[in-house]
């Protein structure tokens, strides 16, 4: 489990969140997303200037009220 999957598990274990099958789905991919980012070599200015086909990312998108943007702030 990433750091995103951690801080989640707390707060379901924590009684602030109830388990959410979609947010939980999105968790795995941003765990997935950070573990490729930290393998990536040189520093952040290369990575961004980096040729496009190397730029991955996670796409969240959902209804209103969803949890999205507490996700991406884990």
């Amino acid at each position: 489990m990433g750091p995103v999957g951690k801080a989640y598990a707390a707060l379901v274990a924590a009684g602030e969140l109830k388990p959410d099958f979609d947010q939980a789905r999105a968790v795995k991919a941003l765990d997935r997303f950070a573990a490729e980012a930290a393998v990536q070599k040189g520093g952040w200015l290369q990575r961004m200037l980096a040729k496009a086909e190397h730029h991955r990312g996670v796409y969240l998108w959902g209804g209103v009220v969803r949890g999205k943007s507490m996700l991406m702030d884990l």
